[in-house]
């Protein structure tokens, strides 16, 4: 498997007459390694749909929600957990060489492994205390399930967060692939087997989880390595960290880009994976179930927008000029995803009918899950030129904003109005984001310019 080719090295299309606008657009490594990462969560998008009309056509829709909501719980501990790692060493890695390179990946991948555990154990002690219909009481295996789930989960992100930053998008796409194809083959062998039970898909997700990581931690990772500094040995066959440099809890620029990306990602994602938990807690499993449908189907084409902002990301932190990264990263998922939407809320009714008559409620919040998929790219895309900028306090207080917005909007209006009420406040959450990040990048934008004219003058 080869590397995508670098920004310094693509072919200048303005020089050449025979390639399309459509072509050159396509051919910027922004939109190229973005289209990449997108089809990686596409790929892993269309076999968890696969999973979940299995699951759902096979399990009661009570236990689906539990699963549901034990993998949201997970998922969320993960999140709170992260600290920033992902994106941080996406800014970090390409300036580091050698052992430093290796010592840096490998206090992430820990940090990353013991703060998801710690999270997890948190959130399942929550979960004991406030959702008795989510029955992890008496299910203590679902207990295991939860603290293993948020520590793989936590390590993933961080292995994907290192492909980004070798440039090796494709990568990404084997590891997801991978959990994907793994993730559905247990549980079509889980059922076949006769297994059943409240927590049966979210037992196959971690199991899956557990496969990719080691596949990325021993395979791909060595790989994308070796590709990207030639000569060196890979972190996994080779140079042993500095174990000084392990025991400090991250060198302090990582640290300090952990922290600010971790406050930034916190706002961001909080939201979608306190969702299942705040909708079980207010109307119960079986309406959980219907939301998280609902939810993954519009996530099939949210997905591209994260892809997008990543590949701005890692453009960026090697280099690139942000502000015409910025322009294309919008201008290509504003044409790409339009015609997207008005398709999927068309079609939303067949879509729901393939999980059953039971997911028929959730046809009008599937409908604003999607249309909040255009403010949610326009925000992502700015919200990551501040990242490349480090004006993570911005950035923060943005997203932070956001999912007060959702959250607590989804709170005060769930029990009179339903889960629809979550697509309405998801709607206006994602709008406020994309007006107030893309106008404070613009701010920034002419700060930079005037202290740079200030500089020279």
């Amino acid at each position: 498997m080869t590397l995508l080719r670098s920004a310094t090295s693509d072919i200048d299309t303005s020089s050449s007459p025979k390639r399309t606008r459509v072509r050159a657009r396509l051919d910027e490594p922004v939109v190229r390694n973005g289209i990449t990462l997108a089809a990686a969560t596409v790929v892993s998008g269309v076999f968890g749909y696969a999973a979940w009309v299995l699951a759902a056509r096979s399990l009661r829709p009570s236990d689906v929600g539990v699963s549901a909501s034990i993998i949201g719980a997970f998922t969320l501990a993960a999140l709170v957990a992260n600290l920033g790692l992902a994106p941080a060493v996406i800014q970090t890695l390409p300036s580091r060489r050698g052992r430093e390179w290796t010592t840096t990946v490998i206090e992430a991948l820990a940090v990353a492994a013991a703060s998801g555990a710690l999270a997890g154990g948190i959130v399942a002690m929550w979960l004991l205390a406030t959702a008795d219909d989510v029955r992890i009481g008496s299910q203590p295996g679902l207990i295991a399930v939860l603290v293993v789930g948020a520590a793989l989960t936590n390590v993933s992100v961080v292995v994907d967060g290192v492909l980004v930053s070798a440039r090796a998008p494709r990568r990404v796409v084997v590891r997801l692939g991978g959990f994907a194809l793994i993730r559905l083959g247990l549980l079509v062998v889980a059922l076949l087997a006769g297994a059943d039970g409240a927590g049966l898909v979210a037992l196959t997700w971690v199991g899956a989880t557990a496969a990719s990581v080691l596949l990325g931690i021993a395979v791909l990772i060595p790989g994308a390595h070796r590709q990207a500094q030639p000569g060196l040995r890979s972190p996994v066959s080779g140079e042993a960290a500095e174990p000084s440099r392990v025991l400090r809890f991250l060198d302090p620029t990582l640290r300090r880009r952990a922290l600010g990306n971790w406050a930034v990602s916190l706002g961001a994602e909080f939201p979608s994976k306190a969702i299942p938990l705040v909708v079980v807690v207010f109307l119960g499993s079986t309406a959980t179930a219907a939301a998280t449908l609902a939810w993954m189907l519009a996530s099939m084409l949210s997905a591209l927008s994260p892809g997008v902002s990543a590949a701005l990301l890692s453009e960026g932190s090697h280099g690139s000029a942000l502000d015409p990264l910025v322009r294309k990263a919008r201008r290509f998922l504003l044409l790409v995803l339009m015609p997207a939407v008005a398709v999927v809320v068309l079609a939303r009714g067949l879509l729901l009918d393939v999980f059953g008559p039971d997911y028929a409620v959730a046809s009008s919040t599937l409908a604003l899950f999607v249309v909040a998929v255009i403010p949610d790219a326009v925000g992502n895309v700015a919200i990551a030129g501040l990242r490349v900028r480090e004006h993570y306090g911005i950035a923060a207080l943005i997203n932070g904003t956001t999912a007060v917005i959702c959250l607590v909007g989804a709170a005060l209006l769930l029990t009179d109005h339903g889960i629809v009420a979550v697509g309405w406040t998801w709607l206006v959450a994602q709008c406020f984001c994309a007006i107030a990040s893309t106008m404070m990048l613009r701010a920034t934008e002419r700060r930079e310019v005037h202290v740079d004219h200030r500089t020279t003058a």
